[in-house]
Formats: C-alpha cells, structure tokens, sequence
C-alpha cells in the first residue's frame, strides 16, 4: 500500500477505487505519481465487467469524473499507460522469438 494506495480497492473487500482515492489525496503518497493512470485502469476493469469496448474518448471522460482532474492530465496518463503496453509487447516479442530459434 505504501507504494500504490489504489491496491487497496483491488485487495481489500470494501473498499471502493474512491475510498483508495481518498487516502491517496489525503496523504500524498510520495512513492505513486500516477493517480489518473490507476483511474484509467479502474474505468477499463469496471467497463469490461459488462461490455468489450469503451471507446477512448469515454474512457478519457469517466476516468477525469472519477478522479475530478483536467482531461489532460488522464490523457497524458493513458499516453503513458499506452507506451508501457507497446514496450512490454516489444520486449516480449523480442524473448519469444529469440527463445524459438534452433
């Protein structure tokens, strides 16, 4: 919890993605920077839970409601959570291929 307070609404029965909001607003947890990134992946879990798609622009405004910040600032996130994914699936590409080779 202290490196990522959202953790808290994914592992303790409860407590809401808002409650987790909270205590991170309230003390500044100084080790996570990336609050609209958790909002981005809450909205995603939530949205998925009923459909298999959520446009951008939706998932951008439910995300800056969520956590009540400039659409800006979740669009900055969702470009880093966007850079992750495409380094992982690169770097991981890269294994799996090296890996097969006779």
């Amino acid at each position: 919890m202290r490196a990522n307070p959202y953790t808290l609404a994914k592992d303790i029965h409860g407590i809401g993605f808002k409650t987790a909001d909270r205590l991170h607003r309230r003390w500044a947890f100084p080790g996570f920077a990336d609050a609209a990134g958790a909002g981005l992946n809450h909205v995603l879990l939530e949205a998925t839970a009923t459909a298999l798609r959520l446009p951008v622009e939706l998932l951008k405004e439910e995300a800056g409601k969520l956590l009540l910040v400039d659409e800006k600032i979740v669009s900055a996130a969702l470009e880093r959570t966007w850079l992750r994914v495409i380094w992982l699936l690169i770097t991981s590409r890269g294994r799996n291929s090296s890996s097969c080779r006779h």
